[in-house]
């Protein structure tokens, strides 16, 4: 039996009343352009086709790359782009590119952030951290593991962890959980239609 977490979630359009979101991932990587069009897709999902409140000329999410062969310290050029010239007030790093500094920079530039629990500490503007919840995976496969039916997949559910109530509400943090669990139950498809 095998237990699996997924690190895509439905994005920052839940938390923002602008919508003026981004996301930062690493060039190349197959599940992290698939958790780009999850969170592109959660942002139709929460907002259609919602526009900030001041016009500007391109599209939410704004999504900027970084390539493999890009040095970690040089990572903060990268969210200075999405914060200075796109005007993104949130950003989510994926999971195998957010170092510590590129998150305390996010979090000193005033910008919001949502991803997998920081490594290092909670970085400013720190809305939530998105983590599988192992216990709930296991306590789930158990009935089947005790009858002798090994050999699954189970899928982890994903949590809210380190949520600051400030940027995201228990109302909106429980709207969050339902989608989240919606999410692992198949009701909501994150992917878009191929």
């Amino acid at each position: 039996t095998y237990l699996t977490a997924r690190t895509d979630h439905p994005g920052g359009a839940m938390i923002m009343d602008d919508y003026r979101i981004g996301m930062i991932y690493p060039d190349g990587n197959a599940e992290a352009l698939n958790a780009l069009d999850a969170y592109t897709n959660g942002k139709t999902y929460f907002c259609g086709i919602c526009q900030p409140y001041y016009y500007l000329p391109y599209e939410f999410p704004q999504s900027i790359p970084i390539p493999g062969t890009e040095p970690p310290e040089n990572y903060g050029g990268y969210a200075v782009y999405l914060i200075q010239q796109r005007e993104v007030d949130f950003i989510y790093v994926y999971p195998e590119i957010a170092t510590p500094e590129l998150l305390a920079y996010i979090g000193s530039s005033g910008a919001v952030q949502v991803g997998s629990a920081p490594q290092g500490g909670i970085p400013l503007y720190w809305a939530a951290s998105i983590s599988p919840d192992t216990i709930g995976a296991i306590q789930s496969a158990w009935p089947n593991l005790v009858a002798g039916q090994g050999g699954q997949t189970v899928q982890s559910p994903l949590g809210l962890i380190d949520v600051d109530p400030s940027l995201l509400s228990p109302a909106k943090q429980a709207q969050a959980e339902q989608v989240l669990a919606d999410i692992l139950a198949g009701r909501i498809s994150p992917y878009s239609i191929p």
